[in-house]
Formats: C-alpha cells, structure tokens, sequence
C-alpha cells in the first residue's frame, strides 16, 4: 500500500471569524439537473443514528443545522411544505464542491489561467461561512499557481482538501482548524488524479479517477488502495456496520475500508449494467450511496444487508435529510421518501438561476458590488484574484444561523416556513 508523504504548511488568519454555537449540516445532493449532481459525490451521515448514512460527524447527509439562533429541527411535513431557497456558493468558475462542518460551510472550486488548451496556471479557491450568506477565503498554500484541488471534507475534527499538483501528482491537504494547512503526496496512479474525497463511518476516503482509493483515518496516514473491478469510485456510504462503495464497476462492501468485496447486481435491473463497443456485459455507473433507517440506497435500487438489492426504478436517492430519502424520482425533479414507500415530490424549490433578474440581482453582491448573474469565470476575468469577502443576501434577511438550512450535494438550500 501507498504512504503519503508530508510536504509543507500555510497559515492563514481568517479576517471574517466564526459564530459561536453554530451548528450546521452537510445532506448530500438533490436537484432537478442531475448532470451537475453527479459531480457531487461526498458521502455522509450520522454515525450515532443508526437510521442516518453514518459517517460520524457534522458533514454528513442526515442533519440539518440546529441554527444559532435556535432553528427549528426538520421533519418531513417541514420539508414538504417549506420552500427551498438554493444560495448562492462563491465559486471560481465551476459549481464548487461543498463542506459542512460544526462551525459552518466550506466551499472550494478551481479555475486555469490563460489558454483553456494550455494554462499558465491551475487555481484553487477555498471559502468558508458561518451563516450560508457571508464568505471569507481561505488561503491554502504559498505555491498556488499548478493547485487543482477538487473534493473538500470534514469529519472527527478533522478537515481535508483532495486533488492534484499538475505536473507532479496528487496532493492532499490535511487541518484541523480550516486555517492552518498541511499538504501531504500521494501516489494512487489514476492519470487524472483524485477527484473528490468523502467522510465515512469515522474514515476519509480520496476518490481516484482510476479504480484506487485512498483512506485514512485522521488525515494525515493515508492509505492506497486497488479496487480491481470498479473502475472509478464515485461514493462511499456507512451503515449497520459496513461501508458501502459505489462508482463506474461493482459495488463493494467493506467491514474495515480496507479489504473490498464486489458486488455484483442483477442486470435485469435498471441501469444495473452496460454494454462496452464489444458487446461485453458490465456492470454499470452508480453515483451516490445513501444509508438511511437501515436501507442502503442506490441509483435505482435498495438493499437491506448491500448483498441483495431490489429495483427502484426510476428513483435516484441523493441524500439523508432528517431519516428520510432525498433525491430525484421519475415524477419529480425533488423527492422525499423513506423506505419502503413512495417518493413524495418538494414543489416549492427556487434555483438562484431561475429567479428573476432583481431577485438574482438583490442576491449576488460581491464584494460590496452588484452583478446580476451567477458567479462565472466572466464574473472575475482572467487572472483577476477572487474577492476576500463574498455576500449572497436574501431578501427576507434570514440565513442559517436563524433558519433551517440543508447542504444538497454543491447547493445549500435555506428552506423558508419550516415548522
């Protein structure tokens, strides 16, 4: 097995500080655009809630933020009749991949520099907020100009950043403040290095982009590991005990993160296999595990034990909001089911790019300035730096220290008349 190697260390000073007492959660991905959901791979849960896809701590699917000021616990009557207000997330030039943590979001994109076809540069960008409207960066290294960092996850006390140095290798960046960073080598040998990293049952797990995985427990040691029969691992999930992986080639289980035993599912089932240019049989694509009230969840199936699946046709969990199933359905771009039932459509969702002008216009205010679209790389021309301080206020004032907030893949969702 690999080892990974530590190299150097940044400090930075966090100009915006955070709020005391505030609590807040990660609760995996759900949208009615599932090709952008896809890229969103952070697998979650409450260790400590055996109906929860544990992954022991705050940034996991299965919460939702107490608030600061006393926000009120979800439920599934509030999840249906509240309305999800998407927030807007700072973001360099890519829907950013999003952190949850005790003492607030983490959100972390990249852009190149120069000519797409050949960058001068490859930048990392990593903010923080304590309430969902109010980011500050964060610095990451002193050596930022061939940084390509892709995944961000928190879990036991401990943050870490995954991705790569181009023209080196793949880097990991380990802290148990989100200030002060530590960067540690690590060879897994997938061409296009580590694409996401994800908190699982009390284990980080960097995701290859080529049949390995890299785990650690604090980390800080990590460990690579052949995964043979899946090509590329997209999401780990925790429950009764096991981990569950899923990605492009079996599913496998695991009941220590290390040793992996392939799955292999029925291909009668949907989307449980394709066929290569050869006409060969394989076992399919599936994006996200979910583990909540004892089930494990996948792209269109369930399983009690991640031995024996049953179909699910149609259905796509994406998250474990409050002991409940979040996701996609064949009648809803948004859902909410338990196991064992039907999936219940979320009707009152607003995307920030579906809202009006002055709505979007009200919202986006970077850096004391207005700018009436989304955060694109046409908002910060090239090799401009990103602003310090970023604000995503919403009309009604409210944030998430005040009101229930859920993180959905890389969308934070304020959700407005939850009771």
């Amino acid at each position: 097995m690999g080892m990974a190697h530590r190299l150097g260390s940044v400090s930075f000073v966090s100009l915006f500080g955070l709020v005391a007492g505030v609590s807040l959660c990660s609760c995996g991905a759900a949208t009615d655009r599932p090709a952008l959901d896809q890229q969103t791979r952070e697998a979650t849960g409450s260790e400590s809630d055996p109906g929860a896809s544990g992954d022991g701590s705050a940034d996991g699917d299965g919460s939702t933020n107490g608030g600061g000021s006393g926000a009120p616990a979800l439920d599934r009557e509030a999840a249906l009749a509240a309305t999800w207000q998407e927030l807007g997330v700072p973001g360099a030039s890519n829907g950013p991949d999003i952190a949850s943590t005790p003492s607030g979001w983490f959100a972390l994109s990249q852009r190149t520099i120069g000519d797409a076809r050949a960058p001068s540069a490859w930048q990392s960008y990593l903010y923080r907020s304590p309430d969902g409207i109010r980011w500050q960066s964060v610095a990451i290294s002193d050596q930022a100009d061939n940084l390509w960092l892709r995944g961000v996850a928190y879990g036991g006390g401990h943050y870490v950043l995954a991705g790569k140095r181009m023209g080196e290798g793949d880097a990991l960046f380990h802290s148990t403040d989100g200030e002060h960073w530590q960067e540690y080598s690590v060879a897994t040998g997938a061409p296009s290095g580590i694409a996401d990293v994800v908190f699982a049952g009390g284990q980080f797990f960097a995701l290859s982009t080529f049949r390995t995985l890299v785990r650690s427990t604090n980390g800080v040691d990590w460990q690579v590991i052949d995964l043979a029969t899946t090509v590329m691992p997209l999401d780990v999930a925790f429950g009764r005990d096991q981990f569950l992986l899923v990605g492009s080639g079996d599913v496998q289980r695991s009941s220590d993160g290390l040793s992996w035993q392939p799955i292999r599912l029925d291909c009668a089932m949907p989307g449980a296999c394709i066929s290569d240019p050869s006409g060969n049989v394989l076992q399919g694509l599936h994006n996200r595990a979910v583990f909540v009230a004892g089930t494990y969840f996948i792209d269109q199936a369930s399983s009690a034990d991640g031995v024996t699946w049953q179909s699910l046709p149609g259905q796509y969990p994406l998250a474990n909001v409050a002991g409940y199933v979040v996701g996609t359905s064949a009648d809803s771009a948004l859902a909410i089911w338990a196991p064992g039932e039907a999936p219940e459509p979320l009707d009152r969702v607003r995307y920030v790019d579906t809202l009006a002008p002055a709505d979007r216009a009200l919202r986006m205010r970077w850096n004391g300035a207005i700018e009436p679209s989304e955060q694109t790389a046409e908002n910060f021309p090239d090799g401009e730096p990103l602003p310090e301080t970023i604000e995503f206020p919403i009309a009604s004032g409210a944030d998430c220290t005040s009101a229930t907030c859920v993180t959905v893949g890389n969308r934070i969702y304020l959700l407005a008349g939850a009771r």
